[in-house]
């Protein structure tokens, strides 16, 4: 199979490109040169996701990043996130009382909407960090940052459900 073509990004070649960017960004430095680009794009350099901060991933669905060869519906995932958003129905995981009515009742819907609207093979844990959809993402989002960030929340709200309920 010939894999030359600027869009046929195989695992062998993404592994090069990785270890030639670390490789070179690690020598890069020591010889007064500028490290060598990989062919992750410049969003990959944000450390906070959106997700993180609190603000809307606004992805655009339009399908670049799909199908994950994981099974992550990531349209979905950041649909479902960027809807709970606008709704106000993320509890804020930064709360030092996670015993009122309210981080209560916005944890147990957050959790059952997700499950109710995502199946668990879709869902945003099943990421593996491939970096595939990174580089297709038309927004230039970092998707794993944003993917992991929502995982994140999740687990954390499954870790206080099973202490609180």
């Amino acid at each position: 199979m010939h894999t030359d073509h600027p869009h046929c990004f195989t695992r062998r070649r993404w592994l090069k490109t990785v270890l030639v960017g670390i490789c070179g960004g690690a020598i890069a430095p020591a010889h007064g040169t500028q490290p060598l680009r990989t062919a992750v794009p410049a969003a990959s350099t944000a450390k906070v996701s959106r997700i993180s901060a609190g603000k809307a991933v606004a992805c655009t669905q339009c399908d670049a990043c799909m199908p994950c060869g994981y099974g992550v519906d990531i349209p979905a995932n950041f649909k479902f996130y960027d809807e709970m958003l606008k709704a106000d129905a993320i509890p804020d995981l930064s709360s030092t009382d996670r015993s009122s009515s309210e981080f209560r009742s916005k944890a147990i819907g957050f959790l059952r909407k997700y499950d109710r609207t995502i199946p668990d093979r879709h869902q945003s844990q099943r990421c593996i960090k491939c970096f595939h959809c990174v580089m297709e993402c038309r927004e230039k989002i970092f998707i794993v940052n944003e993917l992991a960030s929502l995982t994140a929340i999740t687990d954390e709200l499954r870790d206080w459900e099973c202490q609180h309920l």
